[in-house]
Order: C-alpha cells, then structure tokens, then sequence
C-alpha cells in the first residue's frame, strides 16, 4: 500500500525524494526509483528493501 501512495506522491511532487532509513546503504529513493519498483511483474510488502536496479 505504501509502494503505491509513493507512486502517486511522486507524481505530483517529481523532485522529491524518500530516504530508506530500514537499509544498510540508507539509500535515497527518487521517482524513477519508485517507478522502477511499482512497475516489476511482481512486488511484496517487503519492496523497501529492494534495490531498484535489481532485476
């Protein structure tokens, strides 16, 4: 649910970006981030520790 609240959010504020406090790396999601996630084939509740450029 939160994955897509994020990819409605990011629609309308683009240069946003949403800071992945539960990784190791702390990585920093930006729109293209959350695109690349909402739109895999398939995605569980477990997206925020996904790394986008996964496969």
């Amino acid at each position: 649910m939160l994955l897509i609240f994020f990819h409605e959010y990011f629609k309308l504020v683009p240069e946003d970006v949403l800071w992945n406090c539960y990784s190791k790396d702390k990585h920093f999601y930006t729109k293209a981030d959350i695109d690349k996630i909402y739109n895999k084939k398939e995605w569980t509740a477990e997206w925020i520790y996904t790394d986008p450029n996964e496969q």
